[in-house]
């Protein structure tokens, strides 16, 4: 890495460490909007310079699923309302999927990721059934999210079985970190209102977006 992309880091690590201190003091969202926008800022960011660092043209499909989770951060500022949390559970859902893609397109396609995937679906339908959380009005919605980032994080998952190189680990953990940040958000939405869930949150979701994004510097 050179001394730009380490200066990248550096900031994406300030500003990882002031939105979790905003999160344990329950700030409101129009301070966190700001250092969100700008973490989603950095990530995007390192994926398009790794794009242009990049021989494959494939890898433009790592930007726009980047993009799309962009688009969904600044979306869910605004998640108090019913029409920008679902526009951003949307826009998360076409991220979930363009990633899926360009797992595919750039590292295979394992049967690992099928077998990972229908378990923790079947996770996921059991809680429901047994009222463990409840999406309530929203529950379209999110399962068609979650099926989407289950799928994401169950290709992350496959990737490490693989052994197709650090780009391939450090892509695979991203994704994993992913599905496990957005498990962590419906526990602190839809079952346990705690900070400590919500400040995890953004421990494993940035982190996993950045690790997306700097995979691309690694091949």
């Amino acid at each position: 890495m050179n001394t730009y992309e380490w200066i990248l880091v550096g900031v994406f690590g300030v500003l990882l460490a002031i939105i979790v201190v905003q999160k344990a003091l329950h700030l409101g969202p129009t301070q966190r909007g700001v250092v969100k926008t700008l973490l989603s800022s950095c990530f995007l960011g390192g994926a398009i310079w790794g794009y242009t660092q990049s021989s494959n043209p494939a890898d433009i499909v790592l930007v726009i699923g980047l993009a799309f989770a962009m688009v969904g951060d600044v979306c869910l500022i605004f998640m108090e309302d019913r029409k920008p949390f679902v526009a951003g559970v949307y826009a998360f859902a076409c991220a979930s999927i363009t990633l899926c893609v360009y797992t595919v397109v750039r590292y295979g396609f394992s049967w690992w990721a099928l077998l990972i995937f229908a378990i923790l679906t079947a996770g996921n339908i059991f809680a429901q059934h047994k009222k463990v959380f409840n999406f309530g009005q929203n529950v379209v919605h999110l399962n068609v999210y979650t099926i989407c980032v289950t799928l994401c994080g169950s290709m992350g998952m496959a990737l490490l079985f693989q052994g197709q190189g650090l780009a391939s680990i450090l892509y695979g953990i991203g994704c994993i970190l992913y599905f496990v940040s957005d498990c962590l958000l419906g526990l602190y939405l839809f079952a346990l209102r705690k900070r400590i869930v919500d400040c995890f949150n953004s421990l494993t979701y940035v982190p996993g977006m950045m690790l997306i994004a700097v995979s691309l510097l690694m091949l």
